[in-house]
């Protein structure tokens, strides 16, 4: 296993500290409406991108929408069939995890696509 990537790189670009919020599951309200369920937020270090316009067409992205990528050392939840996918925070706004690559077994950082919400 190579040595992890990401704490190195944070170390030399510096890093955020976002709100993270994991989905645990549903619940059906009182109308019979299915509610995501999160974890109460803790917080979490990393790096966060906004992803370059240019980028948008190449990746199928809605212009209309705002992209960011978090690079992190944890295991984030992205959407998957028949769940949702946890939240991050970070100055107020909220984004929500819709994919990931995945390198934390190989060198400790996930890095995730997130939408504002």
């Amino acid at each position: 296993m190579i040595g992890n990537l990401l704490s190195s790189a944070l170390g030399l670009i510096g890093h955020q500290t976002l709100s993270y919020k994991h989905f645990t599951g549903y619940t059906v309200s009182d109308i019979g409406v299915k509610v995501s369920i999160y974890e109460e937020p803790i917080p979490l270090r990393g790096s966060f991108q906004p992803v370059p316009k240019e980028l948008y067409e190449v990746n199928g992205l809605d212009f209309k929408q705002q992209w960011f990528v978090f690079y992190t050392s944890k295991n984030i939840l992205e959407i998957g069939e028949d769940t949702s996918s946890d939240i991050l925070i970070y100055n107020s706004k909220r984004y929500q995890v819709t994919s990931k690559n995945d390198w934390l077994d190989f060198n400790g950082w996930v890095g995730v696509l997130c939408v504002r919400i």
